[in-house]
């Protein structure tokens, strides 16, 4: 009895194929038997993904550039289901930068030094905030545009001095094989009772270097994969 009763309970689970308007349908999802993918390999460089590319051991390779710290390779549609399986992960990783964030300028200076590529602007930038001592900062103004500080000048003398509202800098944060692309980030400072203020940098223009990265990935894979049958898509 208890047989029959499982048997029947099976069957009731068991979808059907009914057809509407000339249409197939069934009466349940069905789950396809996929093949197990196979476990992506992780690397931190373009260059390791276009070694491995080198073995042959992909077919129809497809380079799917995700972002601008992200490259996947992928191989072709199998015949069963139409899968697509996904080899190789290159991954950068993040920039270490905390922008929008407001820290002390000791930090902010330590940081900008490690973070950023080597450029006038950046020299520029370190040199201003590190003319900013804690007994001659009384107070910071603010027009909106741009903010003015007390700072010591090149004699050790106590002057104001205005902050460049828009500054162009070149943050670590693609691949090393590519050149870093620039951006615009806004300087700002905030007051802080007794002592030097803290500075903080904010995106300025919209992530538009995210597509200036991926344009160079693009360049730079086209290039490394000459003469190779791969697609490259991003």
């Amino acid at each position: 009895m208890l047989k029959e009763f499982v048997t029947t309970i099976l069957e009731l689970k068991r979808p059907e194929k009914v057809e509407m308007d000339g249409r197939a349908y069934f009466t349940s999802k069905l789950h396809p038997a996929t093949e197990p993918e196979p476990d992506a390999l992780q690397v931190r460089t373009l260059t390791g993904l276009v070694d491995y590319l080198g073995l042959g051991e992909v077919s129809s390779p497809i380079i799917h550039i995700v972002s601008a710290s992200r490259v996947e390779l992928r191989g072709g549609l199998t015949e069963d289901f139409a899968q697509r399986f996904k080899f190789l992960i290159s991954d950068c990783g993040s920039n270490a930068f905390s922008f929008g964030a407001y820290q002390s300028i000791e930090s902010f200076i330590i940081n900008v030094q490690c973070c950023f590529v080597d450029t006038p602007e950046k020299k520029a930038l370190v040199d201003f905030m590190s003319s900013v001592t804690g007994e001659d900062v009384a107070t910071v103004e603010d027009n909106g545009i741009a903010q003015t500080v007390a700072i010591k000048n090149a004699i050790g003398r106590a002057e104001k001095a205005k902050t460049s509202p828009i500054t162009k800098l070149r943050p670590y944060r693609t691949f090393n094989e590519i050149e870093q692309p620039e951006g615009q980030y806004l300087l700002r400072m905030k007051r802080q009772p007794g002592g030097l203020p803290q500075v903080a940098l904010f995106g300025a223009d919209n992530d538009l270097w995210q597509n200036k990265a991926m344009d160079a990935i693009k360049g730079y894979l086209t290039k490394a994969t000459s003469g190779k049958n791969v697609s490259i898509i991003s």
